[in-house]
């Protein structure tokens, strides 16, 4: 799979594949946030996405469905990290 995050909060999902002219086919647009996502982390069967919305939304990577939007920030998200088993975010509060 490839992502792109978007300024108007989507985040387009490619699903490559073989034998066909065009190595990638657009699978979704996921809608989530309301405002620019400005990272993105995949980690096991899971796409995190933050937003200058100040939250961090968590994508099922098999049905492309959020489940679940985490929130503590007060501003942006701006990076997102793993360290062992843990989810890292900065943001600009």
């Amino acid at each position: 799979m490839l992502f792109a995050a978007a300024q108007d909060g989507a985040i387009l999902v490619w699903r490559g594949s073989t034998g066909t002219p065009n190595p990638f086919q657009l699978a979704a647009t996921l809608k989530g946030h309301t405002g620019a996502v400005i990272c993105l982390a995949v980690k096991d069967n899971r796409l995190f996405s933050g937003s200058m919305d100040s939250t961090i939304a968590v994508w099922d990577l098999d049905t492309l469905q959020c489940i679940s939007t985490l929130r503590g920030h007060n501003e942006g998200v701006m990076s997102l990290v793993f360290w062992q088993h843990y989810l890292l975010s900065s943001s600009l509060d």
